[in-house]
């Protein structure tokens, strides 16, 4: 089998990097790569074909290898890697491309890019005679969507803004979103790693001041009808037809706009407040449009701005809550473009799987939208499988439901593949994120075929790896089923439904079994960080097992307090007191559970500032303790406060 063999010393060939800053970080990220693999790399200039970015390793002062050719209908950051006796080369459409071949190049010689930082990355073993070798072969790289990325709402624990842009950069990834304080000054940095950059999130309400209530009430929303006895409010977006209300926000609009232009954003999120219902206006001008009309009244209205002012500048439109169908009456404006959230599908059953009832109806919200976006480019999702609140503080692994989700996406047309990363890994990896970076790029990947990838680098000969990967997924991708839960009520994994039928009495079997199934997986782990292979990442699966520990003890607390709501519901049917006592005993249990649940957190190096310490623990524990003191009026004589 012909392989090219790296000598100690290599030159590294490139067309002009002065033109493209992406290209030159490409030159000067694989000589890191290759230092961390022991070989010296030197830097050189090359000339390419007019239109093609191109990269080449060769052997100081040896023949170069051919340019590969760019023949097939690629996108931009597609690239092409060919491996030779003389070398290799990496060509592409853009600096990018090269970048991501630069990647691709350096996980085939055994690196592993785990975490942010360096200390984030796994570089190969090196052989004992210090040689390195590479099969030779043309490989051809096409993702799946032109963009792919991350809505980041950071800092996160011990990594910041920057650490996560490159971690993006060598996942692959060409998208993401900054919200917050983290948009400003990164421009260099986008170009840098070849990031298409979108700033902001919810501040729609903002683009009308509050204060102007007292003189100007009409600009506000109408909260009934008046024959209900509506009266205007300050509390939730505007009034989606008063004419001066339009007029403030597109005033206010155009200054954010202007300073997304200059920052180097390819689009400006302004999100509506996301209520699951009640948000919009209700008076005589606005209630003959729903909920998706008057959001789409609202983006229509930010996007004649960027039309008027001439700006490369895109608006979303978010379909969420009680935007997630929409209505009939408004069309989207050429700078819109959609963006659909389907916070609350069921996340234990892909997007398109006909036998779950709930994502049936998310599925056909896609659908809907999407005809009403004919015509109108670069479709968004916002996808939830990196989110730390919507999954109270777990980190589901679900490689079936995104690998199924992905298939469901392309063929309904959607352009840029994105989710939501809330938190982030502060202790071990997110495995979603590795995964749903390497979908993105391999068709044929299989959460097996990944599981077991990961298992060979990080697991040598043993399968320890990949069976804990395996059982993990096996274990959340049950307990994460919400699907027969009707969709008009609110609901994600923190607020668990009442649920006076089969499959409320199921999910509770089920999260009390997926706890015993995830702490008989982590102690397997356990017993094997000192198998031969683990031994050199013991201290990242040590974390991994104390926090599989933790989830364990987390899918305990929701399966008492599943027990406990659907007691409490039988109680409102049947007027039976013991019902009600048993409501009591399983709140008492799951606050018992959130007490060892908390220890276990802390003890995994999960940090107090996350969301599981703040929104869940502390939230849901108050919330069912208010809950046992209206039960325990129930006349129930040993109930205690």
């Amino acid at each position: 089998m012909a392989r090219f063999i790296f000598p100690s010393s290599v030159e590294i060939h490139v067309s002009d990097r002065r033109s493209d800053p992406c290209l030159a970080h490409a030159a000067c990220e694989l000589a890191r790569l290759l230092k961390r693999a022991k070989i010296t790399a030197r830097q050189r200039g090359t000339s390419a074909d007019s239109g093609k970015h191109c990269l080449i390793l060769a052997p100081r002062g040896a023949p170069l290898p051919a340019v590969p050719r760019l023949t097939e209908n690629l996108f931009p950051d597609a690239h092409v890697l060919e491996i030779s006796k003389k070398g290799i080369a990496i060509a592409s459409a853009s600096g990018k491309g090269i970048l991501n071949g630069v990647y691709e190049l350096a996980e085939l010689l055994g690196f592993v890019f785990l975490m942010p930082g360096e200390e984030g990355e796994r570089a190969p073993k090196i052989p004992n005679d210090g040689s390195l070798a590479i099969r030779c072969r043309r490989i051809v790289m096409r993702p799946r969507f032109k963009y792919r990325g991350v809505f980041y709402s950071g800092p996160t624990h011990d990594f910041g803004v920057a650490d996560w842009l490159v971690f993006f950069a060598k996942l692959r990834f060409n998208a993401v979103r900054l919200g917050g304080d983290a948009v400003a000054g990164k421009r260099g940095l986008f170009q840098r790693l070849g990031l298409r950059a979108e700033a902001g999130g919810h501040g729609y309400r903002d683009l009308l001041p509050r204060n102007l209530f007292a003189r100007n009430p009409g600009l506000f929303r109408m909260r009934m009808p008046e024959d209900f006895g509506g009266k205007r409010v300050d509390d939730y977006n505007s009034c989606a037809a008063n004419i001066e209300a339009r007029k403030i926000m597109r005033r206010n609009f155009e200054k954010l706009a202007r300073d997304a232009v200059a920052g180097g954003y390819h689009a400006m999120h302004l999100w509506p407040d996301d209520l699951p219902g009640g948000g919009w206006c209700l008076c005589p001008l606005c209630r003959g449009f729903g909920p998706s009309d008057q959001a789409m009244l609202a983006m229509r209205n930010l996007a004649a701005v960027v039309r008027e002012k001439k700006l490369a500048l895109r608006v979303p439109m978010l379909a969420y809550h009680d935007t997630m169908m929409p209505n009939s009456n408004i069309p989207p404006a050429k700078e819109n473009f959609l963006l659909f959230a389907p916070r609350e599908r069921c996340y234990g059953h892909g997007l398109d799987d006909p036998g779950c009832a709930r994502n049936r109806f998310y599925l056909k919200t896609l659908v809907a939208w999407m005809k009403k976006f004919r015509g109108v480019d670069d479709a968004h999702t916002f996808e939830y499988y990196f989110d730390r609140i919507l999954y109270r503080g777990l980190a589901p692994y679900l490689p079936e439901v995104i690998a199924r989700d992905m298939r469901a996406y392309e063929k309904h047309g959607i352009k840029t593949h994105m989710a939501l990363q809330v938190g982030g890994p502060a202790v071990a990896p997110e495995w979603n994120m590795l995964f749903f970076a390497k979908l993105n790029w391999d068709r044929g990947l299989s959460p097996k075929k990944f599981n077991l990838m990961i298992g060979a680098a990080l697991g040598g000969g043993t399968r320890a790896v990949s069976d804990y990967l395996d059982a993990r997924a096996a274990v959340f991708t049950s307990a994460m089923r919400m699907c027969d839960y009707d969709t008009d009520i609110y609901l994600d994994y923190r607020w668990l439904p009442e649920n006076t039928g089969p499959f409320g009495r199921e999910r509770a079997r089920d999260y009390a079994e997926s706890s015993n199934k995830l702490a008989r997986a982590a102690a397997v782990l356990e017993k094997n960080l000192n198998a031969k292979g683990v031994r050199p990442f013991k201290e990242l699966f040590k974390k991994e097992v104390a926090r599989a520990r933790f989830e364990a003890a987390e899918l305990a607390v929701m399966s008492h307090q599943q027990e406990a709501v659907n007691h409490a519901a039988c109680h409102l049917v049947n007027d039976d007191k013991n019902t009600l006592r048993a409501a009591i005993v399983s709140g008492r249990k799951m606050i018992d559970m959130f007490k060892a649940a908390r220890v276990l957190a802390l003890r995994a190096g999960i940090p107090k500032e996350t969301p599981y310490f703040r929104n869940v623990n502390q939230w849901l524990t108050a919330e069912m303790r208010r809950k046992i003191k209206v039960w325990a009026k129930g006349k129930i004589t040993d109930a205690k406060q």
